[in-house]
Order: structure tokens, then C-alpha cells, then sequence
């Protein structure tokens, strides 16, 4: 029957959603399990949002002093959830918000943990965390500049990498008045 209803739902989903409105699902026990099921109540249910991917893919995030790092995460969820995503970096909220893009530039080497959290209206939430190690940038001059591909200096303006690649869309040069100087 929870087919016939949602016949997109995975084997998990099905699992989960007769587990989590049987009789006894607040205390399963070894004598009664997960008590009787309830069919209406598992079609009825409902999973809130959940993190499907994310972007960077692991839980490492290797970045440099002065340089944005990127963090993107899709979920899964209703099309009539209202998400709100917040995202922390080393406990302290940094944003709140419907954006589920979010970048962060150290100043300093460190190691931090950024944390993104999705909530929806209902209250239901998800999250994942990326621990980031943040490293001085090297073979630089304190005098260069970095420039993207239309010439335009991004000092002070920080370059912001693509998410979904390499930084193969800047190019770092020195800014003109500072050639023949070291």
C-alpha cells in the first residue's frame, strides 16, 4: 500500500516511515519491537529535509589565508518546504538565511569547522560539517596581485573559486606598476 501511494519512495524510506509511526516506535524494546504498524500514518509521513550532496565532497577542506572557500549543499526535500539554511563556522552563526551557497575567507592559519544546518518550517532539520585547514599562501610576493582572465584586480577583492572545480578560472599575476620590483 505504501507503494501504490509513493511509488517513488526508496526500500529505506519504506522502512523508515512503518518504523517511525508503529505503535511502539518512541521505545522499541526486544519484546514488542517497533510495536504494531499504522498504514495511513506511514503514507502520511513525512521525512523533512535531508542533505542528498554536498560541495566540497569530503570532510577535509584544504584552504589558503585570504582566499574564499566554497560550501554548497542540495537537499531533498517538499517543493512547498520552506527552507532556511543556516550555516556556522567554529560554533558562531555566520549566516542565516535561504542561500544554500555560503563562503568563508580566513585571515589567519587555522583549523575551523564550518557547519551548514537545514531547516524547514515544520522545524525538521539535517546538517553536515566540513573540518577546513587553512594554510598561508605561498610563493606569492605581500605585493602581488591577483587578477581574473578580464584583467580586472581583485585587490582588495578576494577571488571566490568555482565550487565545482579548480581555481583553473583565475590567474595570478603581478599587478603591472609592480613589475621589476621584488
Amino acid at each position: 500500500m505504501l507503494l501504490e501511494a509513493h511509488p517513488n519512495w526508496t526500500p529505506m524510506q519504506v522502512r523508515e516511515a512503518l518504523m517511525m509511526t508503529a505503535s511502539n516506535h518512541a521505545s522499541p524494546n526486544n519484546d514488542y519491537g517497533w510495536g504494531i504498524i499504522n498504514v495511513m500514518a506511514a503514507i502520511n509521513y513525512y521525512f523533512g529535509p535531508l542533505i542528498m550532496q554536498r560541495f566540497s565532497l569530503g570532510g577535509y577542506v584544504h584552504a589558503s589565508t585570504r582566499q574564499h572557500a566554497g560550501f554548497l549543499v542540495m537537499v531533498n526535500a517538499t517543493i512547498s518546504d520552506s527552507l532556511t539554511y543556516h550555516w556556522y563556522v567554529d560554533g558562531v552563526e555566520a549566516y542565516a538565511g535561504p542561500d544554500s551557497f555560503f563562503s568563508q575567507a580566513w585571515l589567519q592559519p587555522d583549523t575551523s569547522e564550518v557547519k551548514a544546518v537545514v531547516v524547514d518550517r515544520r522545524g525538521s532539520a539535517d546538517s553536515t560539517t566540513w573540518t577546513v585547514i587553512v594554510q598561508p599562501i605561498t610563493g606569492l610576493a605581500s605585493s602581488d596581485h591577483c587578477r581574473y582572465r578580464e584583467r580586472m584586480p581583485c585587490a582588495p577583492v578576494i577571488p571566490i573559486p568555482s565550487i565545482l572545480g579548480p581555481l583553473s578560472d583565475l590567474t595570478c599575476r603581478r599587478h603591472p606598476s609592480e613589475i621589476g620590483r621584488v
